[in-house]
């Protein structure tokens, strides 16, 4: 009986500890619970921007003794806001006792509060022995700087940071804080001599270097800047690889193509590389256009003979090249005719395969429509067709090719014949009405001019927004000239110039155009006229002629459908040939402000970022 009163009381004992326990955990939780809706609500406060709200609360919760680490950071920047000098002291001078680890962080902000108060002396004194008692810890260091870059204080960052280099003896520490602030200064030498220095350090540092230097640099002047510091590195440092390759991406960048080719064959050989890096410069530059300083750089790797690996590319990628520069009006006879001899020697060197299908080809359409020898790339593209190996779209392409050709050589038929097989062999696919418009334009040349028309209807509708475009401006010029001119007689002089544009006899082709504006001066194919024109001086080489063009549909026309094309054709040519980027930049800006729906604002608004000279 003892045993079990004794029992039940140590049993009672316990529970009754238990409950006490369970008691002051449930009074902890709760507690806890409030402080933090309370800090919530502090929160939400200072989000809306009621600082004295915020105020409020956070003082309250100050004076309980809670540990203000969980809100000390909005708790300062409250007092800051309603200028509560004295008691963000008392605040940060608080935790700067009792937060030993990280005081560094909590002295800044006692210089900040300063500032505030515009005691600038006194506050970077605070500054200036929170640098110089700076230990080597890196994190400390960046969080100082960082703290610094947020206030918008740049050149107490930088200090920060080029101490942290000192104590830490890294010159490589902290390389992107410190580009973020000097561009923020827009200290631009400094942004290039600190990434210099790095990409002397180690090429591993290139990539970065030519990151920062783009994101830093973004007018003549500021590249002028860094050529004229990489040309100093390089008189001390004359081996430096790295700086030779900033060079050149220096040229690259300025379009100063003839310059970043030259350096990067001195690379190359210096290097004896295999002319990777001069092939993808080649590339660079046939994308801009310039296609005299392209062919130069596969011209030096055919050089290298036929064992280097860029041999064979580059003897295609030349002649493409030429190609190129032929069809834009760059070429005169002699060097068609050595275009000529290049693609015959490829195909006998290599021979007619589905491999050379792209010299064929090309051949082809040099002699069709350069060298007026049209039975001469016919016969080439029917041999191509019976060659091995070669897809059935390579086959409908070669059709379509050939159609061509039949059509500028005055054989109608077959060239309807061979639209047609390939337009039922691919229908409803843009192979397939690629076709039916090219079967259109025929009848449209033919001057059958509403059964055109009834073709072009249908292809208004095609998956090709090119295909459906062209198809939409030949249906209205046909609509528009016939309820002008039920008899078409101008417009088959249109159409009759504009095959033989197709054809290349240009000057056939100005006589015609010129003749329309004589004998039927009222004709609304007044501004069609003017773009087709300019297409053939564009051909001839003569820009200014061209220009005139544009212009005057923007002056006469300014209301006709072309009009955005107009613009964005001269800004275009003025940018690449008259070099008058002011005027080029005025048309671009205007086709995007009056035109957005144009198919050539995306464009055109890339081409007048670049002139303006934004960092893209």
């Amino acid at each position: 009986m003892l045993i079990k009163k004794i029992f039940l009381t140590y049993y009672k004992a316990i529970m009754f500890k238990k409950y006490v326990i369970l008691l002051f955990v449930n009074f902890i939780s709760f507690a806890l619970y409030a402080q933090q809706d309370s800090i919530e609500l502090a929160q939400k406060f200072y989000n809306n921007g009621e600082y004295q709200q915020a105020f409020n609360i956070y003082k309250k919760l100050s004076n309980e003794n809670i540990d203000v680490a969980a809100f000390y950071s909005n708790y300062f920047n409250t007092l800051l806001k309603i200028k509560n000098y004295n008691e963000a002291e008392k605040l940060v001078k608080k935790n700067i006792e009792s937060d030993a680890s990280s005081p560094s962080v909590y002295i800044i902000d006692l210089g900040y509060i300063y500032e505030q108060k515009n005691q600038a002396i006194k506050a970077n004194k605070i500054y200036d022995k929170a640098i110089n008692n700076l230990k080597p810890n890196e994190n400390t260091i960046s969080k100082m700087a960082s703290l610094f870059y947020a206030r918008q204080n740049f050149i107490y960052a930088l200090k920060v940071l080029n101490q942290g280099r000192i104590i830490l003896n890294d010159k490589a520490a902290f390389t992107s804080q410190i580009i973020n602030n000097l561009i923020a200064i827009n200290d631009k030498a400094a942004v290039i001599n600190q990434l210099l220095d790095l990409a002397t350090i180690s090429p591993d540092y290139l990539l970065y270097a030519k990151k920062n230097l783009a994101k830093a640099l973004n007018s003549p002047s500021d590249f002028a800047l860094l050529k004229t510091a990489l040309l100093k590195q390089l008189q001390k440092q004359p081996d430096n690889i790295t700086l030779a390759q900033l060079l050149a991406w220096q040229c690259l960048q300025q379009k100063d193509f003839k310059s970043a080719l030259a350096q990067t064959i001195a690379l190359d050989k210096r290097s004896q590389q295999d002319g990777a890096s001069v092939y993808a410069m080649a590339e660079i530059f046939s994308q801009n256009k310039d296609y005299e300083t392209a062919s130069k750089a596969y011209q030096y790797l055919m050089l290298k003979g036929k064992t280097n690996p860029y041999y064979l590319t580059a003897l295609v990628q030349n002649l493409n090249n030429k190609k190129q520069l032929l069809t834009e009006g760059g070429f005169l006879m002699p060097d068609m005719l050595t275009l000529e001899t290049d693609y015959k020697t490829l195909l006998t060197d290599y021979g007619s395969n589905y491999q050379t299908l792209f010299a064929i080809t090309g051949l082809a359409q040099l002699q069709a429509y350069y060298l007026h020898k049209p039975t001469q790339a016919q016969n080439l593209l029917l041999n191509a067709l019976q060659l091995h190996n070669i897809t059935q779209q390579q086959i409908a392409e070669l059709k379509l090719q050939l159609g061509d050709i039949y059509l500028i050589n005055n054989t109608i038929w077959e060239a309807a014949l061979l639209y047609s097989q390939v337009e039922k062999a691919y229908t409803n696919q843009p192979l397939g009405q690629e076709a039916k418009l090219r079967n259109a334009k025929l009848s449209f040349y033919n001057a059958d001019f509403k059964w055109a028309q009834s073709q072009l209807d249908v292809l208004k509708a095609s998956t090709s927004q090119l295909i459906a475009n062209d198809a939409l401006d030949l249906g209205l010029l046909i609509q528009d000239n016939l309820t002008a001119d039920s008899t078409g007689k101008a417009l088959k002089m249109y159409a009759s110039a504009d095959l033989n544009l197709l054809k290349n006899n240009l000057t056939q082709a100005l006589l015609s155009l010129d003749s329309i504006a004589t004998y039927y001066p009222n004709s609304p194919l007044s501004d069609d006229i003017l773009l087709t024109k300019a297409k053939i001086f564009i051909k001839q080489n003569n820009n200014q002629a061209a220009a005139l063009q544009y212009q005057t549909i923007i002056n006469q026309h300014s209301q006709g459908m072309y009009m955005d094309d107009a613009l964005f054709l001269l800004a275009q040519l003025q940018e690449e040939k008259l070099g008058l980027t002011s005027q080029a930049q005025q048309n671009y800006q205007t086709l995007i402000n009056n035109y957005p729906g144009s198919p050539y604002v995306t464009e055109a608004r890339e081409k007048f970022r670049t002139l303006r000279g934004d960092a893209l």
